[in-house]
């Protein structure tokens, strides 16, 4: 499976490309929400691991603007963030999010989240490139 990892925190995004790509998905990695738009007008991803806590826009707001651009069609969006709370949960159903984790990831949860996703076949080519920064 393809996989958008959008992350500012070089650690929790190295992290799991490596949890990921271990487990045969290709991860293409974006630090930002401008990135990750930039990446999402070129390219549909089969899932997207979102943080929520972005520094240039939140994650909601990523979302909103991606959808209005027609650039999220059926492509699920599992939340990962610091940001906890019920409210954050709730918002995040709302605005129709596969799932929420919460930071910092745990190998297992994430790894469930992911398997949960339709269509979690391996694609050949796996590796992280970055982008954005």
């Amino acid at each position: 499976m393809w996989i958008l990892h959008v992350e500012d925190d070089d650690g929790n995004s190295s992290f799991a490309a490596r949890v990921l790509e271990s487990d045969g998905h290709a991860v293409v990695r974006a630090t930002n929400a401008r990135a990750a738009l930039e990446v999402l007008d070129h390219w549909r991803p089969d899932l997207i691991l979102l943080d929520i806590g972005l520094p240039d826009m939140d994650g909601f707001e990523l979302v909103k603007r991606a959808r209005a651009q027609g650039l999220l069609d059926g492509v699920p969006i599992i939340a990962v963030t610091g940001w906890v709370g019920w409210e954050f949960r709730e918002r995040a159903r709302c605005a129709g999010f596969a799932d929420f984790l919460e930071k910092p990831l745990r190998l297992a949860e994430l790894r469930r989240a992911v398997a949960r996703v339709p269509g979690t076949s391996v694609r050949p080519d796996s590796g992280a490139r970055g982008i954005g920064g």
